[in-house]
């Protein structure tokens, strides 16, 4: 692509003539002028790369080529040599087009980019002739502050006003033709045809029955003439205007007609409506219009592009209009035609363009715009009617508003309501408003928003921020699938900082225009609908980048309503929370509680419509995923390889184009950029790329692409898939990895896998497929943790089954077991997990009843892990805890085998001295000391590893056949008195450790060395038993740790002198009735599992379970 080249036309030479008159005034040495320029880089007219760029216009206002060598562009006037322009010639009358870039290029075969960008806010811009010195153009004291939409330069001055050339009430003579004499001549105007002869009368004119629906339409009556004579008719409309310092800028033609007409502009057809091919004298309208249309108002056409059709002096408007039949009973035609002048008298001025024209002729130029307009009351929800006063302090502008949602108009036969005085708001309202003074841009538009309040609605508050939703009439919003928006206006209240409590008559914190509609797949449907939401500045629908409620500042967002199968209501915040806690990023929630409007009538307690999350949507940003962000033009180098958010999804709305990829299972969509943004080399590299990540997957037990050479691991970042696979499966999500299954890229980064998203189907949930927390996959068509071919990468990576033996890659199988136990110290702990749900619920306590009394049809139930006497909604939180409690537990004990050392001393700052012991049941403990794994690739002990050598006692204190006293209890009168050393079992029965019953040749039979069915399956008995151990030890000083372990099935609590060490499937709170809260395989029983005590004393000890 050459530099851009444009030749003006004959008008703009004659433009750029009196630019070099104004310019010899202001410093213009030679030929060369700016004559335009674009300081708010928009994507309207993009550069080379496609990206949105300033630029500059330089036009050769002289009368033969000339070269730019040697010349110079600067934007500081201390530095006149800034840039320096290249051999490129101009012919006289053209223009060249520079982009203002800060690209630095020169070549001729391109276009040119200077080495600086043009400063918005108004800065100094020069042509310097190849001396270095002299100006050759310049704009007197810089250019002004510049403003979206438009540019600056160069243009024909003056005022436009509208001018009425044929008025609605104008003469007109006529003539019904009877044959072909007059021919074409009687369209143009005198002296070319003399109409003198014809009748002159008021229009419009026609003819209907007494009391027809035409008849207030007709001032004169032309039956007699034309009715049962011809069905056409000739009218002619003559009108002069004057072209001194003049000229038409647009207009407009409106046409009442019954029932089709074509209009002549001096002799050219301007317009047409229901006209046969060709016309002839007597031509018949092709169709009838109905009475109803003809009277609802004109047919109204843009003719602009007719306009040089107007002379100086006489002009006509004819017309000829025409009936369905010569004998129709009624007809009518009425004309009016209104025209935008421009006075030129000021000749070329500096001004800003409404359109840019780069390497094209300017146009009129106009005066900066004027200020916005002002509110004397803010967006707000309200009870008694007032007065709203409206201002501008620029002095000479009118304010046009509109209450339809609309954008204000001041343009010629579209104007919008003009502001006279103070307006009522007695009911729901939405003012937008726009000052406009004549020559002069247009000022911003400002909206403002009434919502009037009746009910309960003013008295209500809450102790979660409220938000209130209105579209002020239009309706809900569109469908999930739908690729539109519906505007709605938004309001954020939040709690008062000293009360607490939020109410919907302080002023809210954000309010804002926004686009929503509906969000979800299978739940898109659910009365209680989620939304997509971005929110939109006053004047356009572009992104408003808000900050409710202590979010980073964004536009894009969810209002997230999942309560058919989340009766909880937490479930994702949960899941988000813990994610982030282990180092992952998901998107940040806030509870609230929603007001939903969509009739238009006063917010009342039927918009209530319960509690939500407000989360952040998934998207490039350094406050949510943060890679840098893949613009359209980012096509070539290191700008390509990234960032990139795909999913393994459900295509989105409109079904956008998808990334085709091996080994994927199936479709990724882009997401952010989306199908429709991203370009062909974007998609062409990401699928190369995830090609080629997929082959190294599948090359065991190497792991390399053949042909790249790269690893696995140079493509994905491995604990991304480590972490995103144990938050799933930590929750038995059962959609994960084909649903909603995130992935991003960043420039020059590997393919991470996440953020999570969409948690409400897990976690025990309504669901139903995750409801057994002690398995590794869910029901029916649940997403599978170790294998799942509608998402291989992951099998391919950690699986293909639970079996570490059959591991595709031990070594990265080795990282992912000992990531769960590094997680279980922290994010994944019990004790954060259960933090966190408490503080939720504690946070929507309140406004869950409201919501679930709102939508009565998914009462919350409850579940099998609930604590006993619950009901509702605390049933149901109590459940979510004991579910995750139980997986967690379940998981450990898959584990165990795999566990790592206990450590009998935390990391941290420690007294000089302090001994350290390492305990594993598992085997030998090395350790190193120099931050380095002891384990090497392949399972090998590094040369660094030193052997612990202290290991844990090899003492027996119970061995498998001690004796103990056990107890099955009848009721609750023990208490916990019986935990105790003191407490006197002398009554207790005496038998072997192994207690417990199986059926004859079970596989836990030879665990049974006491067996107490009849005991336990006696009617009135409890299902638990009382057992108590007393051992000697007396060396207490001489070891580090102690270990308990254990064949149980199912559950129990241990205490070691009255304090309890362990527990495993066990309820929080104990009775003599307690049962285990799940059961466990045979298979699972029979492998010994291990806990860490620490509670030994030098005497007699006692451990009871």
């Amino acid at each position: 692509m050459k530099p851009q080249i444009r030749r003006f036309s004959r008008l703009a030479a004659s433009i750029c003539l009196l630019a070099v008159i104004l310019l010899i005034q202001t410093k213009v040495f030679a030929n060369f002028s700016i004559t335009e320029i674009k300081a708010v880089a928009e994507l309207s007219f993009p550069d080379d790369d496609g990206e949105p760029s300033d630029w500059i216009e330089i036009t050769n206002n002289g009368d033969s080529d000339a070269s730019l060598g040697g010349h110079y562009l600067t934007n500081n006037s201390n530095n006149l040599k800034k840039w320096q322009l290249p051999e490129v010639k101009i012919s006289s009358g053209e223009s060249i087009v520079i982009y203002a870039s800060a690209k630095n290029r020169i070549d001729l075969d391109s276009p040119l980019h200077a080495s600086f960008t043009l400063d918005r806010k108004g800065d100094y811009l020069a042509l310097i002739a190849p001396d270095g010195l002299t100006e050759v153009s310049s704009f007197n004291d810089g250019y002004p502050e510049q403003y979206p939409g438009s540019s600056y330069g160069y243009g024909t001055s003056g005022l436009v006003s509208r001018e009425v050339l044929v008025a609605s009430d104008a003469k007109v003579k006529y003539f019904i033709p009877t044959d072909t004499s007059l021919g074409e001549q009687w369209k143009y105007p005198s002296p070319q045809f003399d109409d003198s002869s014809w009748k002159e009368v008021d229009h419009p004119v026609g003819f209907e029955s007494n009391g027809g629906t035409l008849e207030p339409m007709i001032t004169t009556n032309i039956s007699d003439d034309m009715k049962g004579v011809n069905a056409s008719g000739y009218f002619r409309f003559p009108f002069n205007f004057d072209a001194v310092d003049r000229r038409i800028i647009s207009a407009q033609l409106a046409v009442s007609i019954d029932d089709g007409f074509v209009a002549y502009l001096n002799g050219e057809e301007i317009s047409d409506l229901n006209v046969p091919t060709p016309i002839v004298f007597d031509s018949r309208a092709t169709a009838s219009r109905l009475d109803r249309l003809v009277i609802a108002g004109p047919e109204i056409e843009d003719v602009s592009s007719k306009t040089g059709l107007i002379k100086a002096g006489e002009n006509v408007l004819a017309v000829q209009a025409m009936n369905r039949s010569s004998s129709g009973s009624d007809f009518v035609v009425g004309v009016e035609l209104v025209a935008e002048v421009q006075d030129t008298s000021g000749g070329i001025q500096y001004g800003f363009f409404k359109e840019s024209t780069p390497g094209a002729p300017n146009g009129i130029i106009f005066n900066t715009p004027p200020v916005e307009v002002t509110f004397s009351e803010g967006s707000q929800l309200f009870e008694s009617n007032f007065e709203l006063v409206l201002s501008c302090e620029t002095p000479g502008a009118i304010i046009r508003y509109t209450t339809d949602l609309s954008e204000p108009s001041n343009e010629f036969g579209d104007e919008s309501n003009l502001y006279s005085g103070p307006i009522s708001i007695s009911k729901s309202t939405q003012i937008r408003a726009q000052s406009f003074i004549p020559g002069s841009l247009d000022g911003p538009i400002s909206t403002k928003t009434f919502l009037k309040m009746s009910g309960s609605v003013p008295n209500f508050t809450s102790n979660l921020p409220i938000i209130v939703m209105s579209t002020l009439g239009k309706g809900g919003p569109p469908d999930s699938g739908s690729t539109s928006r519906k505007d709605a206006y938004l309001f954020f209240f939040e709690p008062d900082p000293e009360t607490g409590r939020t109410s919907l008559k302080q002023e809210p914190q954000v309010v804002t225009r926004s686009g929503v509609r509906k969000r979800g797949s299978s739940s898109a449907g659910w009365p209680k609908y989620g939304m997509s939401v971005e929110t939109w500045n006053d004047g356009d629908d572009l992104d408003n980048n808000i900050k409710p409620f202590g979010f980073a500042r964004e536009a894009d967002w969810i209002f997230n309503s999942r309560y058919q199968f989340d009766r909880a209501l937490i479930r994702n915040p949960l899941i988000y929370e813990i994610s982030r806690n282990a180092g992952r990023y998901a998107a940040r929630s806030k509870f609230v509680e929603l007001y939903n409007d969509v009739s238009g009538s006063e917010l009342n307690d039927a918009d209530y419509f319960g509690v939500y999350s407000l989360m952040e949507k998934i998207e490039t940003d350094p406050n949510r995923v943060e890679i840098d962000r893949l613009m359209p033009w980012d096509n070539s180098g290191d700008e390509l390889t990234g960032g990139y958010i795909f999913k393994r999804d459900r295509n989105d709305a409109g079904s956008p184009p998808t990334y085709n990829v091996q080994g994927a299972g199936g479709s990724l969509i882009p997401h952010d950029p989306g199908g429709r943004e991203v370009s062909s080399q974007q998609k062409s590299y990401i699928q190369n790329y995830l090609n080629e990540m997929n082959s190294a997957l599948l090359n065991r037990p190497s792991g390399i692409n053949t042909k790249t050479g790269l690893h696995f691991s140079d493509y994905l970042d491995v604990g991304s898939f480590i972490d995103h696979q144990w938050l799933n499966t930590l929750a038995m999500n059962v959609d994960w990895g084909r649903l909603s299954a995130y992935y991003h890229k960043d420039k020059s980064g590997k393919v991470n896998a996440g953020p999570i998203w969409d948690f409400d189907r897990n976690m025990g949930s309504e669901d139903g497929r995750d409801a057994n927390p002690r398995t590794w996959n869910g029901s029916g068509d649940s997403s599978r943790t170790w294998y799942d071919g509608r998402y291989p990468w992951f099998g391919n990576l950690i699986g293909p089954n639970s079996n570490p033996a059959s591991a595709h890659y031990p070594d990265v199988r080795q990282r992912h077991t000992d990531r769960w136990f590094e997680l279980r110290r922290g994010a994944f702990a019990t004790e954060n997990i259960h933090a966190i749900i408490d503080r939720m619920a504690g946070e929507i306590r309140e406004a869950q009843a409201r919501s679930f009394a709102k939508w009565t049809s998914a009462r919350p139930n409850g579940g099998t892990y609930a604590e006993r006497g619950l009901t509702g909604w605390e049933a149901e939180i109590s459940h979510l805890k004991g579910w995750m409690k139980t997986r967690v537990e379940w998981i450990d004990a898959q584990l165990s085998p795999y566990s790592p050392p206990d450590f009998s001393q935390e990391g941290g700052i420690v007294n000089e001295g302090i001994e350290l012991s390492m305990i594993s049941q598992n085997g030998q403990v090395y350790y190193t000391t120099d931050g380095s794994d002891p384990r090497l690739e392949g399972g090998v002990v590094s040369p660094k590893a030193t052997p612990f050598q202290g290991g844990p006692v090899d003492t027996e204190l119970i061995d498998s056949d001690i004796s103990c006293r056990y107890f099955v209890p009848t009721d609750d009168s023990l208490g916990s008195e019986w935990v105790k050393a003191d407490f006197d079992d002398s009554e207790w029965q005496v038998g072997k450790n192994g207690l417990g019953y199986e059926t004859p040749n079970g596989p836990l039979e030879p665990f049974v060395l006491t067996n107490t069915y009849e005991l336990m399956r006696s009617p009135g008995r409890a299902s638990s038993i009382y057992v108590r151990y007393e051992f000697d030890f007396d060396n207490i000083d001489n070891i580090n740790n102690l270990i308990m372990r254990a064949v149980i099935d199912d559950g129990f609590v241990a205490f070691l002198n009255g304090e309890k060490i362990a527990t495993f499937q066990a309820p929080d709170e104990l009775s003599y009735t307690s049962r285990a809260s799940g059961s466990r395989l045979d298979s699972a029983v029979v492998r010994e599992s291990s806990w860490p005590t620490f509670d030994l004393v030098s005497r007699k000890n006692l451990l009871n379970k």
